[in-house]
């Protein structure tokens, strides 16, 4: 029984087959699977060889980059980690978290040697952590453009876009952008985007932003964290409903924020989806439990994680192609939950 005996069964390529039957990383789930069930049909017995040192380790790791507050409250991320779960999973792979946001918090075990592949997650990186992987295959995922390596994102560009031509379909004249941590790479360019292409547009557009005042070490979970985004988000909503025009929709740019907007809005005497629509960008599993859900520019995080051990996966078997790839994963618009007000 040859391989292209299972080749023509499972409708997969000889290569692919022979990549499955060798163990070699690289190969989609769904191929995987076809080819086992074609060698379980035709009784396939692999030839006995001389056992060989494995030529990878089969483990990648994942790189936590992020070095202030907003590392805690992009919730984002947990569904990123759960793609990226599924895909090693699926792969048989192994997998190690490690949170550096300094040369010296490196896992020994990438600065030994024993990870194929790294995922960076985060915007910012310290140039001697940079150092010490940059001859590792790398896949950043994150929405900031970055030319250090390899990239899944959503585009802010995109995601603004579509958040302006939402706005511009529910007939909204004056428009605002709501954000407390002003100073984040990956906000700052939603906000630049947002402004661009809703003046794009002829919207009347203002920015309400500022960085809360809490310290790196600071116990995110603590009612005094709180209490100070609550306070900074009320300043900022306050500063929109004393602009001269009356603003009818606001983009709040993570959804990790939507619950404590909507909660300013109420003891301000403001109805969410009434009196001002929202809408937002992230994952809409963090907003379903919400009322009136928002509508909501959905990154897909899930498939972020998958296509990018996926294109990691790439890069570690194809060593030679020294190419820079951005993969974008298209985001899809939801619209806001419709309410009788009667």
């Amino acid at each position: 029984m040859t391989v292209e005996a299972i080749s023509n069964l499972s409708g997969v390529s000889k290569a692919t087959v022979s990549r499955v039957l060798n163990g070699n990383p690289g190969v989609l789930p769904d191929k995987i699977k076809a080819v086992q069930e074609a060698v379980d049909q035709l009784n396939y017995q692999m030839p006995v060889r001389r056992k060989k040192m494995p030529r990878k380790t089969q483990t990648i790791a994942m790189l936590s980059l992020e070095q202030d507050m907003f590392a805690f409250f992009k919730s984002t991320g947990s569904y990123v980690f759960r793609g990226v779960e599924k895909a090693v999973a699926d792969h048989g792979l192994n997998f190690i978290m490690n949170r550096a946001t300094s040369v010296d918090k490196l896992s020994s075990f990438i600065t030994s040697g024993q990870v194929d592949g790294l995922l960076l997650s985060g915007t910012r990186i310290d140039p001697k952590v940079m150092s010490r992987i940059e001859h590792l295959p790398r896949v950043w995922i994150s929405s900031h453009w970055s030319e250090n390596g390899c990239q899944v994102l959503p585009g802010n560009e995109r995601i603004c876009s579509m958040v302006v031509e939402y706005m511009l379909a529910q007939h909204h004249q004056h428009v605002g952008f709501v954000n407390i941590f002003k100073s984040h790479p990956v906000l700052s360019a939603r906000a630049e985007f947002f402004e661009f292409s809703a003046r794009r547009q002829g919207l009347g557009t203002h920015l309400f932003e500022t960085d809360v005042p809490v310290q790196q070490d600071a116990d995110v979970q603590s009612m005094e964290v709180w209490e100070k985004l609550e306070q900074a988000m009320t300043k900022q909503f306050q500063r929109l409903l004393d602009a001269p025009d009356r603003i009818t929709s606001v983009f709040i740019p993570m959804t990790a924020l939507v619950a404590l907007a909507y909660r300013v809005m109420q003891r301000m005497g403001v109805r969410p989806g009434v009196d001002i629509q929202v809408i937002t960008c992230g994952s809409v599993d963090e907003i379903m439990e919400i009322y009136p859900r928002p509508a909501i520019v959905d990154i897909a995080p899930l498939i972020m994680g998958q296509s990018a051990v996926e294109m990691l996966l790439q890069q570690i078997a194809n060593p030679a192609d020294g190419r820079i790839r951005h993969m974008v994963v298209e985001p899809k618009l939801i619209e806001a939950e419709r309410i009788d007000i009667g």
